[in-house]
């Protein structure tokens, strides 16, 4: 398992979504949205393992969650399944008060139960997206006293530890493991104690405005429009996700008017339809986050001053203005650009004198011998051909 030191250098992305303006020669179905998108990273959509923006993005569709972040105004929280919530006084309970009335895609009745059981499965399949709310306290062991149904409009979460409650409704709203499940539906398809994640992880069982259909793996996705939605119907019938990882073809089909939307292109192909008066281009900030990650546990990467000469062997700006463009831009803070809390970056830049400096003190004068591993699509692969180049430069 790798682990994520506290030495690395991020760009938070814009996400480029292209869509073609309706036009006589459009032949996508009014009704209908038709996506190109690589899902080389899409394994599974289970929301207690399902890592990552692109399965993010389906699974909002398919399951809804307590609350919700204002897409206008990141810092404010909206009611979903919650219609209202409660801080106590001591800061230790957070209370909230379910919306009547809803139903799952199945049928089924959305209860506090569900919700409980939904937050508590994250907790004890302890997959990947258990971490955040294991470090609020939260675990295995403590979570069915923690987080419970009181009555069927009611769920609480109990603190273990001080902790900010903002930071948990923040949770709540934004982490793909917050996504709540139809546990009768779930509990149907248990084998052993899977809680249901085998047959998760290519189905689904929602709240949310879309069902989906059908999924065939680096092929296609299918939803279709859940009439019985809380929040009224949606305006589309149907959504389909086509695997797609050639940016050429995307572009074409863009350009035909195949597609509505296109998803991880290039930049060559992208400033390409910028050019085009059939193609509207919309960049949207998004939460993603490109980095460097070293595994602290393994040779060399356990001596802090070989971590040190990796960040000084990292063309940032190269990175910024050569293969970032349509993707994203430079923040060396976890933190979005803009926030009134992020620090300024610190400022690093490649330095191949400093990185051969603290290789020779760890050991490695020559340099060594390792392996970058990347998603074979941009700028994935651009920015490892960039991070190779400029660790050559250090042996």
């Amino acid at each position: 398992m790798s682990v994520i030191p506290t030495l690395w250098a991020g760009v938070f992305a814009a996400s480029l979504a292209l869509t073609s303006v309706p036009a006589a020669f459009a032949k996508t179905p009014a009704d209908q949205l038709i996506v190109g998108m690589s899902m080389i990273n899409l394994l599974s959509l289970d929301p207690a393992a399902a890592t990552g923006l692109d399965v993010s993005e389906v699974n909002a569709n398919l399951y809804d969650m307590l609350l919700v972040q204002d897409v206008r105004q990141p810092d404010r929280l909206l009611p979903a399944l919650a219609e209202s919530w409660q801080v106590s006084d001591d800061r230790k309970t957070l209370t909230f008060n379910l919306r009547k009335g809803v139903t799952f895609q199945s049928g089924n009745p959305l209860s506090a139960e569900d919700v409980a059981w939904s937050l508590q499965r994250v907790l004890k399949l302890n997959l990947a997206l258990a971490s955040t709310w294991k470090a609020y306290g939260f675990s295995a062991g403590n979570v069915d006293q923690h987080m419970r149904a009181v009555d069927d409009a009611t769920f609480v979460i109990e603190l273990p530890r001080p902790t900010d409650p903002l930071l948990v409704l923040n949770t709540l709203a934004t982490s793909p493991s917050a996504f709540i499940l139809d546990r009768k539906v779930v509990q149907q398809h248990q084998k052993g104690d899977d809680m249901g994640g085998a047959w998760l992880t290519t189905h689904a069982a929602g709240s949310g405005p879309f069902a989906l259909k059908e999924w065939r793996a680096n092929d296609v996705i299918l939803m279709n429009r859940f009439d019985g939605y809380w929040g009224g119907p949606a305006k589309l019938k149907r959504i389909v996700m086509r695997n797609m990882t050639e940016s050429q073809s995307l572009r074409l089909m863009v350009e035909r008017g195949d597609l509505d939307l296109a998803k991880g292109m290039s930049a060559p192909d992208i400033e390409a339809l910028e050019k085009s008066d059939n193609v509207r281009t919309q960049t949207v900030q998004r939460g993603t986050l490109y980095y460097v990650a070293l595994s602290v546990k393994n040779k060399p990467y356990d001596d802090v001053r070989v971590r040190r000469a990796v960040r000084s062997l990292i063309d940032y700006q190269g990175i910024n203005q050569t293969v970032m463009p349509h993707y994203g831009q430079l923040n060396q803070r976890p933190l979005p650009l803009g926030l009134p809390a992020r620090l300024d970056d610190p400022g690093y830049a490649l330095n191949v004198a400093e990185a051969k400096k603290l290789l020779a003190e760890a050991g490695y004068p020559e340099g060594f011998k390792t392996t970058i591993r990347v998603l074979t699509e941009p700028p994935f692969i651009n920015i490892a051909s960039s991070l190779q180049s400029t660790l050559a430069q250090a042996g």
